[in-house]
């Protein structure tokens, strides 16, 4: 990270085949405890990793998630580049012998990023927000990218819509502005925060590997990772005693 500042930071260029490795080890991890929602953080994903971890992803079988949500990922868009996030839902056939793979555009940051000298450059200038709703017969579930979730604006919408789980993979070093909105959501709204964060935009990995904010417990805002900031999962099992666990994943 060469420089920050509130509009502009730049964005390195992503490692795919580490990142798809790693992203491999931390899926059979999530399948292992059985896990329903996967969630990765902002800027996770390229094209070719988001399709490589849906492969693996689908490979799993009966043990694999019902939905993933692989970060987000710049795409071109007429003269611009995007910071987009897609959820992937499995959902049942007729027939019942197979699955069918749906995505679901989910989000955008508008005018996320530009390119200069050779850097991708994220773009954080306040833009109109655009909060998608997904309404199933139990839940409303929406998602934000990043610094959208510090937007007055979208943050009246989770509250006048009464959001159950509001989804927001970061990447960022400064997470004390999101503690602060977390607190009102999860004591007054009652939604569930799920905010998984990337430390690549630290420079010596310090920060939290994310946010955990649920209602009716004793303590509802928890802070995720290990004292070592490495990679890891978070697995969240509502019906646990201890409902967080952090996993550290083994780099080589």
């Amino acid at each position: 990270l060469r420089e920050f500042n509130y509009r502009q930071f730049p964005v390195t260029p992503i490692d795919e085949p580490t990142t798809i490795e790693l992203a491999k080890k931390q899926l059979d991890e999530a399948a292992s405890q059985g896990a329903h929602v996967v969630l990765f953080p902002e800027l996770v994903s390229t094209p070719t990793i988001r399709a490589e971890l849906l492969e693996y992803w689908l490979s799993q079988g009966p043990k694999g998630a019902a939905v993933l949500l692989p970060g987000t990922e710049h795409v071109h868009h007429a003269d611009e580049r995007l910071n987009i996030a897609m959820m992937l839902t499995i959902r049942d056939v007729q027939d019942g012998s197979a699955t069918a793979l749906v995505p679901e555009y989910v989000h955008k940051k508008f005018r996320a990023a530009t390119d200069g000298d050779g850097v991708l450059v994220e773009d954080l200038t306040p833009q109109p927000v655009v909060l998608r709703l997904h309404v199933t017969p139990s839940l409303k579930v929406a998602v934000l990218i990043c610094r959208d979730f510090l937007e007055p604006a979208a943050l009246h919408l989770v509250r006048t819509l009464e959001v159950d789980v509001l989804i927001v993979p970061a990447m960022t070093s400064q997470m004390d502005a999101f503690w602060g909105e977390c607190e009102p959501l999860v004591r007054n709204v009652l939604t569930e925060v799920y905010i998984p964060n990337s430390l690549r935009c630290s420079v010596d990995g310090s920060g939290s590997a994310g946010i955990l904010a649920l209602p009716e417990e004793e303590r509802p805002l928890r802070s995720l990772g290990g004292a070592a900031r490495r990679p890891g999962v978070a697995v969240v099992d509502r019906q646990a005693d201890s409902p967080v666990k952090w996993l550290e994943t083994a780099v080589s």
